[in-house]
């Protein structure tokens, strides 16, 4: 399923929404920080950001952040203010699965990433390669390792303390028909980020990130990829389902009629209030929800989603495995204005999130 929440395709059209001469004169305030972040092997809270009118960076919680993804557009304000809370910024980039045997392709797509990261004064790249490689295709999965291989030999020949990780489904047993092989690509970047989320579709509504699969998959990565090489990615938003009806026990049968549509956890708690709906909590995926029915058009609806409490239980599961960290998709689902209410639960949703102890650990 795609949606504003879900992630967006880029090739090679990103666009820059700050002013300045790229590489020619620091564009920050303060000259240092236009220098990369040197550290590339702590504990990460890892954040995607989406461009807006609001600036909702500038209200994220940069005590726990310690890399910003910036999807679509490129800000060198974003940079410098990372930069001057000890935080990455990078940028994310699709490849073509189409392309993937195509040596020439690939160390185009390279150099082209590369400049970007380099001329803009970043830190490095997110892979968002989500291309289905069936088990047959070795000759795609031998392509992907390639890409990654020559990916991170050239961003660290150019820019040594550069960061490149890609994305991965919530389990590595082809998932989504996406049979990579797990263990060499755990080779050539600093980490995983585990995409813990989109795992609707059945016949029935359910969790976006059912606490199940996220436990099991992350016990499966455990076993082919060092647990330092993995970030636990959760969503900061849900879905919301038309149903045929609702049974007695709460199930909702999807009407597949009717689109299903993403929604920002603020504007679901938004939602909720507009339909004085009751939250239910799905004991077997520890995923919350509710139901509710349109008076206009007599239509009953679920929406399911992550708050705190399921949050929560996901972020002991990192905290169990000791995991390099956390982190969602995407931090403006959040509202970040300050009425009392959305500030609380902003904060509440930030809190969260695990910070690191002196020794490294993950904790609450």
């Amino acid at each position: 399923m795609f949606s504003s929440c879900a992630r967006m395709v880029l090739f090679l059209g990103i666009m820059v929404v700050s002013v300045g001469i790229v590489n020619a004169v620091c564009p920050c305030r303060d000259p240092s920080w236009c220098n990369p972040i040197n550290n590339t092997s702590g504990k990460e809270v890892f954040m995607f950001s989406r461009p807006n009118d609001q600036a909702t960076w500038k209200r994220y919680d940069w005590s726990r952040l310690t890399t910003v993804a910036m999807v679509g557009y490129i800000s060198h304000d974003v940079m410098c203010y990372a930069h001057q809370h000890n935080a990455r910024a990078v940028i994310l980039a699709d490849f073509s699965t189409a392309d993937l045997l195509s040596a020439s392709k690939r160390q185009a797509w390279i150099q082209t990433q590369l400049n970007t990261v380099r001329s803009n004064y970043l830190d490095g790249i997110n892979i968002d390669f989500e291309g289905q490689i069936p088990r047959t295709r070795t000759d795609l999965r031998d392509g992907l390792n390639s890409l990654l291989k020559e990916a991170s030999a050239a961003f660290r020949q150019a820019l040594p303390h550069s960061q490149v990780t890609i994305d991965v489904p919530y389990g590595p047993n082809c998932v989504y028909n996406r049979c990579y092989d797990y263990k060499t690509l755990a080779n050539y970047v600093d980490f995983f980020f585990v995409m813990d989320y989109d795992e609707g579709g059945g016949q029935y509504a359910g969790a976006n990130s059912d606490y199940q699969k996220t436990r099991n998959g992350m016990r499966d990565y455990v076993a082919i990829v060092p647990a330092d090489k993995l970030v636990l990615g959760v969503p900061w938003y849900g879905y919301k389902y038309a149903c045929y009806n609702v049974t007695q026990d709460g199930r909702c049968s999807v009407n597949r009629g009717i689109k299903v549509r993403s929604y920002k956890f603020k504007d679901i708690i938004e939602l909720q209030k507009q339909t004085h709906s009751v939250r239910s909590w799905d004991t077997n995926a520890r995923s919350p929800y509710f139901t509710y029915k349109d008076p206009a058009s007599n239509i009953q609806y679920q929406v399911w989603y992550d708050d705190v409490q399921s949050l929560s239980l996901k972020y002991m599961v990192a905290s169990q495995y000791n995991l390099r960290g956390v982190g969602a998709w995407y931090a403006d689902c959040l509202d970040y204005t300050d009425a009392a209410e959305p500030n609380r639960l902003r904060l509440a949703m930030w809190n969260a999130m695990p910070i690191t102890s002196s020794s490294g650990t993950i904790i609450g």
